[in-house]
């Protein structure tokens, strides 16, 4: 009576041991039940020369295609839908990829537009002008 209790277990324990040897890629983090591959990435936008802005602050001509700025968007976009500027400063970080930081110290898209690549990475608010002091009034 023991030996038929015992058989089974021991069959059972026998095609889970020879199960998991067979396949261990099953146990990997990145394994799903309907595929092993993983998708392919999305392809990244990158932006032509032609929405690239000229140290004067100028872009060739275009129409806005936003209505308000957005990460991602070109640096031509946002001259294109906020106006020119004369300050525009362009650089290159770490990696040589292409900087620019296009400011527009007032008006409604007041703001520090940052691109890399030259793709809006970062938007900052503009430095409010320094209000003059008040002088103690005297009672």
């Amino acid at each position: 009576m023991l030996r038929a209790r015992v058989t089974p277990i021991v069959c059972v324990l026998g095609l889970l041991t020879a199960g998991c040897s067979a396949d261990v890629a099953m146990f990997r983090a990145d394994w799903n039940w309907w595929s092993n591959s993983k998708p392919a990435p999305a392809p990244m936008r990158t932006a032509a020369p032609q929405d690239l802005v000229a140290p004067d602050g100028s872009c060739p001509p275009g129409a806005a295609t936003a209505r308000e700025p957005a990460l991602g968007m070109t640096e031509c976009e946002l001259v294109h839908l906020a106006g020119p500027t004369s300050q525009v400063v362009i650089g290159a970080n770490e990696r040589g990829e292409r900087t620019a930081v296009i400011t527009y110290p007032q008006g409604e898209r007041a703001g520090i537009y940052r691109f890399t690549a030259g793709l809006l990475t970062a938007i900052d608010r503009a430095p409010e002008p320094e209000r003059p002091q008040r002088r103690p009034q005297r009672r």
